[in-house]
């Protein structure tokens, strides 16, 4: 008789997720990461970064997030935000950052920011937990700005034909030429460069 009574009782216990049968790894904390390594967003949207909470829910779970500047700045084309998310005991799946991007009706090259993770507590801080937010410009392509004859500005993604008089007055400054060739053609020599 105890024999069978014995049986039963650990048939009862893993069907109940208890003894060494079941459980399903429903004891451990899980990892929190980023949905995603990279997203892109056009200006004057609204970026949703979702990070998760997965392998795992128990016990309180807690993770800061922040912005760092790329090649734009908080304050000029998004807002400077940070934060923690707070994950409760037994919860896992999604939790999102939203993150308002600035439309400055500008036409300029895409610049991108970092969303961050850190300090994690309660869990294990995922392989993803950095991303790279590309804000695409929707403002139609790049102007050439005419001022006098010294002084043209040129800031394209896309070819671009200006004719300038004197070679000389012809200066690339200030910006990382993203382009396997630039050409040049003085008119009135037939040299191209």
């Amino acid at each position: 008789m105890s024999r069978i009574l014995m049986t039963l009782l650990l048939l009862v216990l893993a069907a109940c997720g208890g003894g060494s049968s079941g459980g399903g790894g429903s004891n451990l904390p899980g990892t929190i990461q980023l949905g995603s390594t990279t997203y892109d967003i056009t200006e004057g949207a609204v970026i949703n970064i979702m990070v998760t909470r997965s392998g795992g829910s128990s016990g309180v779970a807690s993770v800061d997030y922040a912005t760092v500047d790329g090649t734009t700045a908080a304050g000029t084309d998004y807002p400077a935000t940070s934060g923690t998310l707070i994950f409760a005991d037994g919860v896992s799946g999604n939790q999102t950052i939203s993150i308002p991007i600035t439309d400055d009706n500008t036409a300029e090259i895409a610049e991108a920011f970092t969303v961050t993770l850190s300090n994690v507590s309660g869990a294990t801080l995922g392989a993803n937990s950095s991303a790279t937010v590309n804000i695409i410009n929707d403002s139609g392509g790049l102007p050439i700005t005419d001022g006098s004859a010294r002084d043209i500005i040129v800031a394209v993604l896309e070819e671009v034909t200006k004719t300038v008089e004197d070679i000389d007055d012809l200066k690339i400054i200030g910006l990382p030429v993203i382009a396997s060739a630039i050409r040049f053609m003085a008119e009135s020599a037939g040299v191209m460069g």
